[in-house]
């Protein structure tokens, strides 16, 4: 699943704990997403069961190998 931290109606982080604490949803792998004045909110994404993240703008080839790491 990506994970944009930055939605309009809806904050990111909060989310993604409703993802986490979701039998049925917890174990999907979250890669979130942050802009690269907001990595902070990326690091506490991971503490809160984010399996990885990115920071936006972002390198297309390390997104998608990001991506395959979390599908295997």
């Amino acid at each position: 699943l990506l994970l944009n931290l930055a939605y309009p109606e809806i904050m990111g982080l909060d989310l993604l704990r409703m993802i986490k604490i979701d039998p049925v949803s917890k174990d999907i792998p979250v890669l979130a997403l942050s802009g690269w004045e907001a990595w902070e909110r990326a690091y506490e994404a991971v503490r809160e069961g984010a399996s990885d993240y990115v920071t936006h703008p972002f390198n297309i080839q390390d997104l998608l190998n990001k991506i395959g790491l979390l599908c295997h």
